[in-house]
């Protein structure tokens, strides 16, 4: 039988509240670890699995729930926005884009432009 819901199992507390709030948790070489990660083409299924269920965390974070609907084109959707976000965040952090309305999250589109090149 299938479910309707997937549970998803969060931790009591997280220093963090939503994907920026991580994003800018995390170090230097952390944050070279995970656009690694995003880049790679040929994703091994346990890199796979990580950004999914990374991805699967910090929107129920962000939404304060702690289930999703048990659908692949849900989990797809989750899945792209938190690989799309970690590469606008580094776009960000090296200077190549600058936020103009809104802030990085799963539940709504922030605005960029792109910086001038010098």
């Amino acid at each position: 039988m299938s479910h309707e819901t997937v549970k998803v199992i969060l931790e009591q507390s997280y220093p963090y509240s939503d994907f920026q709030s991580w994003y800018d948790s995390l170090d230097v070489h952390e944050k070279e670890v995970w656009n690694y990660i995003v880049k790679d083409f040929n994703r091994t299924e346990r890199n796979i699995e990580l950004l999914a269920k990374k991805a699967m965390e910090l929107y129920c974070i962000e939404m304060d729930i702690d289930y999703i609907p048990n659908s692949e084109e849900y989990l797809e959707t989750i899945y792209r926005r938190f690989i799309n976000n970690i590469i606008l965040a580094s776009m960000q952090e090296r200077g190549l884009i600058k936020l103009t309305h809104g802030k990085l999250s799963f539940l709504s589109d922030a605005k960029f432009e792109v910086t001038d090149i010098k």
